[in-house]
């Protein structure tokens, strides 16, 4: 996902999303709204599988909806979005991401993490103690990446490269 993407993307959840548990305590993400085109841009760059419309608003409107709830792409999203929520929102992310943890980590497709942990540490000015806190990654991993002198994330599991 480039980073424009990911951007636009918190900035339609932050509006326009949800997270939540679901049935069986599925951790989810939501969009619903009744413009198509945004839920399908979300819809793709979320990973869902499709967008669907059951109801119509008293205006006449179709609604459209799109939803991630599998808990390992939905883990991986959360821990990209947060830095970029409103506290309301991380609280909202911080509890489906505990959730999320008892899952195994995979890869961050189309997303290095080297790249984003440099990114939020040098260009947003997320300390590094904070990005730990945050998203479970030591600080001796996140000293290591940006420095460049690691090509594996602990516990994460995920190589890249360097």
């Amino acid at each position: 996902m480039k980073l424009t993407d990911l951007h636009w993307l918190a900035g339609l959840l932050e509006g326009e999303g949800s997270f939540y548990l679901g049935e069986s305590s599925t951790p989810s993400i939501v969009v619903t709204m009744t413009d198509l085109e945004p839920v399908r841009k979300a819809s793709i760059l979320m990973g869902s599988k499709s967008v669907t419309s059951s109801t119509v608003t008293s205006a006449g409107k179709r609604v459209y909806r799109t939803s991630l709830s599998r808990a390992k792409k939905v883990r991986k999203l959360l821990l990209l979005l947060m830095p970029l929520m409103s506290p309301r929102r991380q609280g909202q992310i911080e509890r489906l991401i505990s959730r999320c943890n008892k899952m195994e980590d995979d890869y961050i497709s189309g997303f290095q993490k080297a790249e984003l942990v440099t990114y939020l540490v040098k260009v947003k000015g997320v300390s590094q103690a904070e990005l730990s806190r945050r998203t479970g990654i030591s600080d001796s991993v996140i000293h290591n990446v940006i420095a460049g002198k690691t090509k594996r994330m602990g516990s994460y599991g995920a190589y890249w490269n360097a």
